[in-house]
């Protein structure tokens, strides 16, 4: 007998209840003393209160959702501890009535271009998957939808990669995600404007051409669904845990940074409850994978974006305790707060979360900065302060996104002045630049580095023609007019040390060698000239073996640097002059630099490796190798200021 089995599969399809909040109220209290702020602490707990302003100092206003089951207790409880309290917001649902009647007086057309999408009102989720693929699509030449992962119920979890792929391989990267708290829907609907004017505005073109951007417009879609369908006050995800008495988590307390510390709740019920371990959302899980697939430390700026109370907040928020970067972190929040104030007249206080809002452990900021090591990230909260609250008309969508694009673009131009300016962004550094004057060439052969990027990735010479070269360029670092034409440099157009036909025929090396001659003879300190690869200190000569009148003294500090530069990685740095330590060289920067400009320390730097990767080193080594680098350069600093005006 044949027995066949038939799996019958049940699915339970749960379609949300529009939740009313009919007679509810958002009242709103200034706790005098922090016995006040205490009480009113015990009693959100008490009643699993929905804080829209949570309670966090004496004198700074307390806004909560109030239902109408619990106003007669809770007023009577305010009431017998001498605690006053105003009606800040007297119908919730009228507001919600409100909101919902000038979205169905929306005419819903399928919009055929980016310009075409409406950015005057709210969109559901279904309709910012159409705006994402249209920019996908419209601007396919520089922009990549990713799927990062996935929801908890399964829906994809994209961003946007806009890169218009200049030549320079060090465009900042800024990143930006919105809607971690679902109810918050202004935080999303004014990043759709901003990139938008970022991709249509000509005003706004050098912020596409200038940064390498990452835009994250959902990363709770599970919850702002439900804010759709079901409760639009929802703020965590929609996620179960098989102990959990009520559904989701708090996604911006549920990070690894001081996860299940003070400012979050174990409590599964309560709005900041911070999941049963770190990263157990799915959404945060993925984005922080993605985040950290780019590289420790590569991303410049991160901005986290919510609502409302129109502040600029920075780590930590975990600790009252300032952040090594604080300086630098509050000046750049200020530069932010003046673009915006300028906009419209909208205030935003900026300082650090657990100083100026309250102590919140686990949230991205505090990751992206402990865990991504990204000094400048930041959380927007915007308009507004109140009145409105999470339930802010769609008339202020545009203001709102004029203004904060305002601070983004200073960011953008704060990060392009400053980018990995190591000294000037740590304080362990801060004697570097104000103990002498430095001159920094990041790229001298620029026209050649274009063209590792763009053609030959070995590229090593100019790019300039010869009138009669039978190939291109000239190899900068032998057409110095030190013994220029000597050994250790061809005459060969094609060689790769060819010299050129003349010294300085080179544009780079000609104007570079005028404008250190404007210093006067021997006035500079001291002049590094950085190349790679086979870790080495080299100083004059490189065209003769012949030692130099100051040789013991050069070579002292080379062997300083050295020391200075093993006592980080461990990695040795062969030290002595050029021509006895690797080979004779003519027509180079460190002997021009020594006999021309009168620089007794002047040296070659030959970076990481010995030859594993050679020219081809992977960038995981950028960090530690200017790690090493700055603690010889710092040794040298030293040697300078010991020994000037000696």
């Amino acid at each position: 007998m044949r027995i066949i089995v038939l799996g019958i599969v049940f699915v339970l399809v749960c379609e949300s209840q529009q939740i009313s909040y009919t007679g509810s109220e958002v009242w709103r209290m200034t706790p005098r003393n922090a016995a006040e702020l205490k009480n009113i602490e015990k009693i959100g707990e008490k009643h699993v209160l929905d804080f829209w302003k949570e309670p966090t100092a004496p004198g700074r206003q307390v806004d909560f959702l109030v239902k109408p089951d619990l106003k007669e207790k809770i007023e009577s409880e305010l009431k017998s501890i001498g605690y006053d309290f105003t009606v800040f917001i007297p119908d919730v649902q009228d507001l919600i009535d409100q909101e919902n009647q000038r979205q169905s007086n929306v005419k819903r057309v399928t919009p055929e271009s980016v310009l075409e999408f409406d950015y005057s009102v709210y969109h559901p989720a279904e309709e910012v998957y159409e705006w994402i693929d249209l920019v996908a699509n419209e601007f396919s030449s520089f922009t990549t939808k990713h799927q990062f992962g996935i929801t908890y119920e399964g829906r994809p979890l994209y961003l946007l990669e806009f890169n218009k792929g200049s030549a320079s391989p060090t465009k900042p990267i800024i990143f930006i995600d919105a809607l971690i708290h679902c109810r918050e829907w202004i935080s999303m609907a004014s990043l759709l404007f901003i990139f938008k004017e970022m991709l249509t505005n000509s005003e706004y073109q050098h912020m596409m051409d200038d940064v390498h951007w990452y835009f994250v417009p959902m990363i709770n879609i599970d919850g702002y669904i439900e804010t759709w369908n079901g409760d639009r006050l929802w703020r965590k995800t929609m996620s179960t845990g098989p102990s959990s008495l009520c559904a989701g988590t708090d996604a911006n307390r549920n990070w690894d940074a001081n996860w299940s510390g003070e400012g979050a709740s174990g409590f599964p019920c309560m709005y900041t409850y911070y999941g049963p371990t770190p990263a157990s959302e799915s959404e945060v899980r993925h984005l922080s994978n993605f985040v950290l697939s780019l590289g420790d430390s590569v991303i410049d700026a991160y901005i986290s974006t919510h609502s409302y109370s129109q502040l600029i907040l920075y780590p930590f928020g975990y600790s009252v305790d300032d952040a090594p970067d604080a300086d630098v972190l509050n000046v750049t929040g200020k530069l932010m707060h003046d673009a915006i104030d300028a906009v419209h007249g909208m205030y935003y206080t900026w300082g650090s979360t657990a100083q100026v809002l309250y102590v919140a452990s686990g949230a991205t900021t505090d990751w992206t900065y402990d865990v991504a090591n990204v000094t400048l990230t930041y959380t927007y909260e915007l308009r507004d302060t109140g009145r409105y609250g999470f339930l802010l008309p769609a008339n202020q969508i545009i203001p709102n996104g004029e203004e904060y694009l305002a601070g983004i673009e200073a960011l953008k131009q704060y990060v392009m002045e400053n980018q990995d300016d190591l000294m000037l962004q740590n304080a362990d550094y801060s004697h570097m630049l104000d103990e002498a004057d430095w001159y920094f060439i990041p790229m001298i052969n620029i026209d050649g580095y274009i063209k590792t990027w763009e053609e030959d990735r070995l590229w090593r010479k100019t790019v300039h023609p010869g009138a009669s070269s039978a190939c291109d360029g000239v190899d900068a670092n032998r057409n110095f007019d030190a013994k220029w034409s000597m050994p250790g440099a061809s005459p060969h157009p094609c060689s790769f040390s060819y010299y050129g036909p003349t010294p300085a025929s080179e544009s780079e090396v000609r104007n570079l060698a005028s404008y250190v001659l404007g210093f006067g003879r021997g006035n500079i300190s001291a002049y590094l000239t950085v190349h790679s690869y086979s870790q080495l200190i080299l100083y004059p000569y490189g065209f003769t073996a012949e030692e130099i009148p100051e040789y013991d003294f050069v070579d002292e500090t080379a062997k300083r640097m050295h020391d200075a530069i093993k006592a980080v990685h461990g990695k040795e740095y062969i030290y002595g002059p050029s021509s006895t330590t690797i080979y004779v060289t003519s027509g180079t920067t460190q002997d021009w630099a020594y006999d021309q400009a009168g620089v007794t320390l002047t040296y070659t730097y030959e970076l990481r490796d010995t030859g594993n990767y050679g020219f081809i080193l992977p960038a995981d080594q950028i960090m530690p190798q200017g790690e090493e680098f700055l603690a010889g350069m710092e040794e040298l600093k030293k040697v300078v200021l010991e020994n000037w005006q000696s």
